[in-house]
C-alpha cells in the first residue's frame, strides 16, 4: 500500500502544481521524509497523512480511500466524484439563470470530451412553443443567447472543477426535452 499511496500522493501534488518543497512548507514535513513517501521507500504515519491529506486540500479518509484501490478504481473513482462535482454546479448555475434547477443533469467523459445533457422541468409555454417552428426558433435563440450570456460563468465552472483549457464548445437546443453540451478539451483531463 505505502508504493501506491506514494504514488497517488505524487500523482495529486503535480495535478495541483505543487512542488516537494512547497508541500513540505505547507504540511510541516521534511522534503526528504515526502520523497521516500512519494517513492513507498517510508510509510508515512497517521499524523503525516493528516499532514499532507490537508495540505493537499483533501480529507484524510479520501487520501486513505484511494490508497486502497488499484489505479484503475481511482480513476472510476476520479470520474465519479468530478461528474459530481460537474452536475451540481451546473445545477446551481442553471437554477441562477432560469430561477429553478434542471430535472436531471446526465454528464459523461471520454478522455478529453465531455457531453452533458441537461433534462429541464416541463413548462406549459415552452411546450406550446415548440409545436410550431417559429416557436422552435425562437426557443432556440432565446436558449443561445442565455448560453452566451452566461458562457463565462459556464467555462468558470468547468475550469475550476477539471483546470484544464476548453478547445471547443457545442450546443444543441434543438429539443426542448434536452438541452446537450459538448466540450473538448485541449487535452485529457483524467
Amino acid at each position: 500500500m505505502s508504493k501506491q499511496l506514494g504514488y497517488m500522493i505524487r500523482q495529486i501534488r503535480e495535478r495541483k502544481e505543487i512542488s516537494q518543497q512547497k508541500l513540505s512548507e505547507i504540511s510541516g514535513l521534511s522534503q526528504s521524509f515526502i520523497s521516500s513517501i512519494e517513492n513507498g521507500q517510508k510509510s508515512p504515519t497517521i499524523r503525516s497523512l493528516k499532514e499532507l491529506a490537508g495540505a493537499l486540500d483533501m480529507s484524510y479518509e479520501e487520501l486513505v480511500k484511494t490508497a486502497l484501490f488499484s489505479p484503475k478504481n481511482n480513476y472510476i473513482l476520479q470520474k465519479n466524484k468530478l461528474v459530481t462535482e460537474i452536475n451540481a454546479d451546473l445545477a446551481r448555475l442553471y437554477k441562477g439563470v432560469i430561477g429553478q434547477g434542471p430535472k436531471k443533469i446526465n454528464t459523461e467523459i471520454y478522455k478529453d470530451i465531455l457531453i452533458i445533457r441537461i433534462k429541464p422541468y416541463s413548462n406549459p409555454i415552452l411546450i406550446q412553443l415548440v409545436k410550431t417552428t417559429r416557436g422552435q426558433r425562437l426557443l432556440n435563440e432565446l436558449a443561445r443567447y442565455l448560453f452566451k450570456s452566461y458562457r463565462m460563468d459556464f467555462i468558470k465552472v468547468l475550469n475550476n472543477l477539471i483546470g484544464v483549457d476548453i478547445k471547443n464548445i457545442y450546443c444543441d437546443y434543438s429539443s426542448v426535452d434536452e438541452i446537450v453540451i459538448i466540450i473538448r478539451f485541449n487535452r485529457k483531463f483524467l
